[in-house]
């Protein structure tokens, strides 16, 4: 059986991780234990699961429907503490900007106790963020404009 190569991150990436692959080892170990279940649930829903945004340890579900991209994320927020939060956010791109609604199920919490209530967590945050509607998003932030020709 082939082993998996490990993903390393590259070093100083804007927005990530800029340490030894030792300490990225370190980091990541902890949201593997929960890959498994993720993956589960992704399957049955027909979302898209990636892994580490901008090379910082995190898990995503990602899909699109009724014309938004909608979003469930947990991260690491404080690797001093080993803290995680779980996110959810749909978003638009619209003429004039990109638009969202966005809001933390957890924040600050302990991979342990997000584990433990994850399958629950999980439908919860998938019908919640399911359940927003375009008119319900708020300006984000300015999209850049294409370079003319």
């Amino acid at each position: 059986m082939r082993r998996k190569a490990k993903r390393r991150p590259p070093k100083n990436v804007p927005n990530g991780f800029t340490g030894s692959q030792e300490d990225w080892v370190c980091l990541e170990a902890p949201l593997q234990g929960i890959d498994e279940a993720l993956s589960a649930f992704a399957r049955s829903a027909g979302l898209t699961v990636t892994s580490n945004y901008h090379n910082w340890p995190s898990r995503s579900l990602q899909w699109s429907s009724h014309g938004l991209s909608r979003l469930i994320q947990i991260y690491l927020t404080k690797p001093e503490t080993g803290t995680y939060d779980l996110w959810i956010c749909a978003s638009e791109d619209r003429e004039h900007g990109r638009f969202w609604k966005q809001k933390h199920l957890r924040s600050a919490a302990r991979l342990e106790d997000i584990k433990a209530d994850l399958a629950d967590l999980l439908r919860e945050a998938y019908e919640t963020v399911e359940a927003w509607k375009s008119n319900e998003l708020e300006f984000a932030t300015p999209l850049k404009k294409p370079a003319s020709r």
